[in-house]
């Protein structure tokens, strides 16, 4: 048997820098929402998912950081679960429309499991914002908090 280590450090280290898609997955307690994405069209867009079905405005700077990291890569967003938001209304600028299909109460806190086009995407919200499965919701990322894999090799790039 071949043991391997792919990344040593302190818990929190592993989690907001993880090296690879393995360790992203890995480490946290809700797995990491990982989505192909690429440059849009416009300033400031990205389309989100395999086909690029899905289109969002999105902070300036990250649109500069990922322009820079795409030059010629497929790329992966990855955003766990808590740094996600969900909003009662219609998804407006810079936000997704999605639809609950299902909800698990975590005593303070609820997992989402939120269909985005064809995608499922997970979120943990306080109880206090409680949805109701098949309501349809808008749902923002926090942008700080994303972190940028390269398809291909599965490495991390930037956070």
């Amino acid at each position: 048997m071949i043991i391997r280590r792919i990344q040593v450090g302190v818990p929190l280290d592993l989690y907001n820098r993880p090296r690879n898609m393995w360790v992203a997955r890995f480490i946290g307690s809700h797995p990491i929402n990982l989505i192909d994405f690429s440059i849009g069209e416009t300033e400031n867009e990205v389309c989100l998912f395999a086909n690029g079905g899905v289109k969002t405005e999105v902070p300036s700077d990250f649109y500069e950081t990922a322009r820079r990291w795409s030059n010629g890569r497929e790329l992966v967003l990855g955003i766990r679960p808590e740094f996600m938001k969900i909003h009662p209304e219609a998804a407006g600028r810079g936000q997704l429309q999605a639809l609950v299909n299902t909800r698990q109460v975590l005593g303070n806190l609820i997992l989402y499991e939120l269909q985005v086009g064809s995608d499922l995407l997970r979120a943990v919200i306080p109880s206090n914002e409680d949805y109701q499965v098949g309501t349809e919701v808008s749902l923002t990322f926090v942008w700080t908090h994303i972190l940028i894999f390269d398809k291909k090799t599965e490495q991390f790039l930037y956070n």
